[in-house]
Parts: C-alpha cells; structure tokens; sequence
C-alpha cells in the first residue's frame, strides 16, 4: 500500500521510536497520576483525621463546660395503695448544677414501676425519657433555669398504675406481693443546641428487715400504707447524658 501524497513513508525504525515515545509517555502519565492520586488520598487522610480531632476537641469543650445536673431525692409522702387499684407516692427533689453553664428548661419527674432487672430497668428508663424529649414545656410553662453552683428544690405526687401493679402481680416470685422501684428522671437543655440532657436516679422501695439488720423488705401486698417504705440506695439505674 502507498502512502497518501505528501505524508512521508514510516519506516520501522521510526514506527519503533514513535511506539516507544508513545508508551513511555503513557508511563510517565499513569506513574504521575498514581503519585497523585497517592496524594489526594494522603491529604484526605490527614484532613479526616483534622476534622475528627476537632469534633473530639469540640466534644471536649462542651463536656467540660455544659451543665451537669444532680440531686438528692427524698420522700415526702408515704406509699399509698389506694383502693382504685392504683398506688401513690410524694417524692421530692434538690437539684443542683454541678457544671459550668446554666440548665435550662430544667424538669423534675418520677414514676414508680415494676422492673425484673438491670437490663429491664435501663429500657424502662430510656423509654420514659423519650417522653420528656419531644415536649418544650411543662404545663404550657417552659422548666426553670439553675446557674452553676446553685439548688433548685421541686416536688410532686407520683403514682403506679393499676395496670403496672397487674404486672407486677404476675410476675412476682412472691404470689399476692408486688416489689415496686421508684425512677426519677432531670431532664435539661444547655444554650449550645436543642438537645435534651437527662440525670436517672432509680430506688427500690423498702423497709428494713427488724430481724435482719442490713437487709431490706421490698414486698408489699399492694394494700392500703405499708409502714416504714423508705429509697433504697442501688447504683444501679443512675446514670447521666
């Protein structure tokens, strides 16, 4: 085959050189694209890394400067089972910000219930707060605002429902007795964001064993006002967000 007019004929020694220019150039680029692609990669490694420690850093910031709130709860009222079916009790609170920044929307609530357990408690717990996270106010009022370093006493009548003590009832070891606890739960907001902190206390609820000292009874028949109920200390649902 003749080559087109004025297009000079390629040899196989320059066909050669053109194929090897040609290859080497292809080498040369994907050796460079490889290095480059090596860098991007690097430089995004070390900006995740960058952007992770400033989300730690910022977690730090607001751990070590939100508010914390605790409290020390008492009863105020003894255990009624009333002849309703249901159970009442009166539970009060000091509450104290043992952080940096002010609480606010401040709210103190109790529930006493039935619980088989650590794991059933902890469940009840986060179900409960759940609640107090979707509501901004309290009775159309928004909760109160305690400062660093300051107490804020709150009280209230709490109750367990007829059909907590019919669980309660049906799961017992001991047959007509119910072993009810009481939760307590501060729900608080701090000013960086909408988030809802919340402070869990939970106590069994007992009479000392006169027989037994240091032992506890915990089983009532639920009727009428049993003597003596008192909070057992538990570490056991305390805990805080």
């Amino acid at each position: 085959m003749q080559p087109a007019a004025g297009i000079p004929e390629m040899t196989g020694g320059v066909l050669s050189m053109f194929t090897v220019a040609v290859t080497g150039a292809l080498i040369i680029t994907y050796r460079q694209w490889h290095t480059m692609d090596a860098t991007f990669r690097e430089v995004k490694k070390q900006t995740d890394s960058a952007q992770a420690q400033v989300i730690t850093m910022q977690k730090q910031l607001v751990a070590s400067e939100r508010p914390w709130i605790s409290a020390r709860i008492f009863l105020t009222q003894p255990l009624i089972f009333t002849g309703k079916g249901i159970a009442t009790i009166g539970v009060g609170a000091i509450m104290k910000n043992v952080g940096h920044s002010p609480a606010i929307n401040v709210r103190f609530d109790s529930k006493v219930i039935m619980v088989l357990g650590a794991e059933d408690l902890h469940k009840r717990q986060v179900d409960y707060g759940k609640i107090w996270e979707t509501r901004s106010a309290t009775g159309g009022l928004p909760g109160n605002t305690i400062f660093p370093g300051d107490e804020h006493p709150d009280h209230g009548i709490t109750d367990m429902s007829a059909d907590e003590i019919k669980a309660g009832l049906a799961k017992s070891p001991i047959p007509g007795k119910v072993t009810p606890m009481l939760i307590v739960c501060i729900d608080y907001m701090f000013y960086s964001g909408p988030e809802h902190h919340q402070t869990w206390y939970a106590y069994p609820l007992g009479r000392p064993d006169p027989k037994h000292p240091g032992m506890w009874m915990g089983f009532f028949v639920p009727s009428g006002t049993p003597e003596g109920v008192v909070l057992i200390g538990s570490m056991m649902g305390e805990w805080a967000n």
